[in-house]
């Protein structure tokens, strides 16, 4: 299991959890070798970046080349103001970078209705089927410590063009609204939570 905090990446055979998703959105691409998650944290419409160097990530990993079985998205319902075309949307970005032409499916709950402040996330695969689960975290707790697998758990980030020192002239808006991506090995990731307790399913479905 790997615990994936903001604006990480990371890849396990059978499971991963988002310990706080309160704006966020839980990404994971699952091919023949297992789960690929990606904690895409700020604003959709400002995020390309970081989605391209998660498919950066996946091609680059050793495991990356399996044939794809699905790509998913979680999320509270906050994240977006037109529903379903926004969590598509989204989706389609990421399927882009990862090269992936199949099923985009998705899921979201009412974070406000709940009465919760973030979300617990966790996603399991057993080969035969994905399965969603998700519980208030808004009083749970998050412990970090060295990182057992720097190739298999990263963090992406993006940086402005408007903020990169020197003239650099980009051929289109997207490249000059970006500037470039990095995707590097984390010293310290999440390696325990507090226990969870009223676990409940949720059920993606296609978008």
């Amino acid at each position: 299991m790997k615990y994936v905090d903001m604006n990480e990446v990371a890849f396990d055979p059978t499971s991963v959890v988002f310990p706080g998703l309160g704006n966020c959105h839980g990404i994971v691409y699952v091919n023949d070798f297992g789960l690929f998650a990606y904690h895409a944290y700020g604003n959709p419409e400002d995020s390309r970046g970081r989605h391209e160097a998660f498919g950066s990530f996946v091609r680059n990993h050793i495991q990356g080349g399996g044939k794809g079985v699905g790509l998913y998205g979680a999320c509270p319902t906050n994240r977006y103001t037109t529903g379903d075309k926004g969590h598509k949307a989204e989706l389609e970005i990421v399927a882009e970078a990862l090269k992936y032409k199949g099923k985009i499916k998705g899921c979201r709950w009412d974070i406000e209705r709940l009465h919760w402040r973030t979300t617990y996330c966790e996603y399991q695969y057993n080969r035969m089927e994905v399965t969603i689960q998700i519980a208030d975290f808004s009083s749970g707790k998050a412990y970090r410590g060295a990182n057992p697998s720097g190739f298999n758990h990263k963090s992406v980030q993006q940086t402005k063009a408007g903020n990169m020192i020197g003239g650099l002239a980009f051929p289109s808006q997207d490249l000059l609204s970006i500037g470039f991506t990095t995707c590097k090995a984390l010293d310290e990731v999440i390696t325990r939570i507090t226990p969870v307790a009223n676990t409940q399913l949720v059920q993606a479905r296609t978008l």
